[in-house]
């Protein structure tokens, strides 16, 4: 990968991890200062809906951005931009999905509400589930983009020809005369 390519998705896997950091702590630590969604109004409460909803693609989105970071090979950059990705879509869908798993007298879920003013609630959503979901989406898709664009080296099982080894060194998409 050339220094633009790692630069650039060293960066968007590190704020990949950050934003699945909050998604996956938001509903353990935000009764504490009254961000709360649904039945949950206390701190570190462990419930299902926590594991399942906030817990679990926090830590695949978190992996997902270190992977990101770390992108020495290609193909470990896009595992990690994938699994970003998913963890994103996780978050956006989940609180859809929740009555699925059946928690017990509501959930965390947007969708049973929460009290406060109407701002409050809309900000809870976004702040838990759907902000970042869709913040995660964008920055892998962007990360999935640059690796995409990045030249890969292959390795050749054999001795190459110098046929073989030109085609190696032309970057994947042709450039314009006026772009190079």
């Amino acid at each position: 990968m050339d220094l633009v390519t790692r630069a650039g998705t060293r960066g968007l896997g590190l704020l990949a991890a950050a934003v699945a950091a909050w998604g996956g702590i938001v509903a353990f630590v935000g009764p504490s200062f009254n961000f709360e969604l649904g039945d949950t109004h206390e701190a570190w409460v462990w419930n299902k809906s926590h594991a399942i909803m906030h817990f679990a693609p926090g830590v695949a989105g978190v992996v997902g951005g270190l992977l990101l970071l770390a992108a020495v090979p290609w193909a470990l950059g896009r595992l990690g931009a994938l699994l970003a990705l998913a963890a994103g879509v996780w978050f956006v869908i989940a609180p859809t999905l929740e009555p699925l798993w059946g928690t017990s007298g509501g959930g965390t879920s947007a969708l049973y509400g929460s009290s406060g003013s109407t701002t409050m609630r809309v900000l809870e959503g976004i702040g838990y589930h759907y902000g970042t979901g869709v913040v995660l989406i964008l920055l892998s898709s962007l990360a999935l983009g640059l690796l995409a664009l990045a030249p890969r080296t292959v390795v050749a099982a054999g001795p190459e020809t110098e046929a073989v080894a030109e085609q190696r060194r032309r970057p994947i998409w042709p450039r314009h005369a006026r772009h190079a």
